[in-house]
């Protein structure tokens, strides 16, 4: 990220004074491609860290009625984000965070198993015997047995831009969590992904509910590259081009 905020901070310094139309579409291509990068790095850090789990009492349907809107900025116009609403209450220890997260990447991989972003994504919760299980339903062409078997595998994608990440990601918060990522899918028939939690008894105080869904969705749409890494101060990087970075950093 320190390289990357080297590159983004001399891009932005030649964009002042105003460029004639070729040159600023060359300068934005450059802007764009190192926030993309610093996106992959992100998540490539996020990954290999595992970061300790932030463990409190969770309500999932709850984290399941609020994430409907803000999920709905995720997909297109054209697909439907539906929500069956648990009638009982779904208790787990879970950090927020991180559970929003795992939401928000099954949410997205959904979407983009859809033909042309057309069709329905319906999201339910259940308790099933001792567990509290999360399902995200596609209406999709489905997944063939080779991808369902290679599915959560770091850096497999079956699309050119995809990182291949996500699911991988899913997975690791999952097993943290003590449950398990089962996938339910046919050709034809659409793709469940269904994650199994370790269900708890509701606490006797309700536990104050932060806003982790912005966290989330701000993890799945990263584009920043904070100015500082590891306690230092990009090097090389002119101070005229310090002050818009740091109005962009976390």
């Amino acid at each position: 990220n320190i390289v990357l905020t080297v590159v983004l901070a001399h891009a932005q310094l030649l964009a002042d004074p105003p460029l004639d139309p070729e040159a600023k579409e060359s300068l934005d291509a450059i802007e764009d491609a190192a926030r993309h990068a610093g996106e992959l790095s992100s998540r490539l850090l996020a990954f290999g860290r595992r970061a300790p789990l932030e463990l409190r009492p969770l309500e999932i349907g709850a984290l399941l009625a609020e994430s409907v809107r803000l999920l709905s900025r995720l997909v297109s116009e054209s697909t439907a984000l539906v929500l069956d609403a648990p009638e009982d209450e779904l208790w787990v220890d879970g950090d927020r965070t991180r559970v929003a997260q795992v939401l928000t990447n099954l949410v997205v991989n959904a979407a983009q198993a859809l033909r042309d972003g057309r069709g329905q994504i319906r999201l339910s919760a259940a308790r099933v015997g001792e567990e509290v299980v999360l399902r995200v339903h596609d209406d999709g062409p489905g997944m063939p047995a080779a991808v369902v078997e290679r599915a959560f595998e770091p850096f497999f994608t079956t699309r050119g831009t995809g990182t291949g990440l996500g699911l991988a990601s899913v997975r690791g918060i999952v097993l943290q969590h003590g449950g398990r990522v089962v996938v339910e899918t046919a050709p034809g028939a659409g793709t469940t992904f269904a994650v199994h939690l370790p269900r708890r008894e509701a606490p006797e105080d309700t536990p104050p509910a932060p806003a982790a869904l912005l966290d989330a969705l701000e993890i799945a749409s990263a584009s920043r590259i904070n100015t500082i890494e590891g306690g230092m101060i990009c090097p090389s990087v002119p101070d005229a081009a310090m002050t818009p970075l740091a109005s962009r950093g976390s």
